[in-house]
């Protein structure tokens, strides 16, 4: 499990053109361990291998577990709020050109979905199509 966490923080990392810390590789990897250790947001490693092959796995707990990444990450509110100012520092990740950074910041900053892990997911995949975070939910 632990080398699914790094390669999907080198791979989050390599998208934002940046090498990644050790201090950002702990604290994704604590964030995954407390939402991998409460009932609501646990994920099977059956689910994780499987969408790290590439197959589309429909699992409930996906959102929830995208949510408390999120959350644990300081990106979102429990109530799926984003928080602008995290979700720039995330996007400007090894670059200053405001030309990448504003546009992906401008669109994925509106809450998008009819609740908390909706808007985690729809954030997910925002922040993944401009080339600027972590691929899709269950990218672990």
């Amino acid at each position: 499990m632990k080398c699914i966490i790094v390669a999907t923080v080198l791979c989050v990392l390599a998208a934002a053109n940046a090498a990644p810390t050790k201090e950002q590789i702990e604290h994704i990897r604590k964030a995954h361990e407390y939402c991998q250790s409460q009932e609501a947001t646990r994920i099977d490693e059956n689910v994780f291998e499987k969408r790290r092959n590439g197959e589309k796995v429909d699992d409930p707990k996906l959102a929830k577990h995208a949510l408390c990444m999120n959350v644990q990450a300081g990106l979102q509110k429990e109530n799926g709020d984003i928080n602008v100012d995290k979700l720039r520092e995330i996007v400007s990740d090894g670059t200053s050109d405001l030309n990448l950074i504003n546009p992906v910041v401008e669109k994925c900053s509106k809450k998008e979905g009819d609740t908390a892990e909706d808007a985690a997911v729809n954030l997910i995949k925002c922040i993944s199509s401009h080339g600027r975070g972590p691929r899709e939910p269950g990218h672990h």
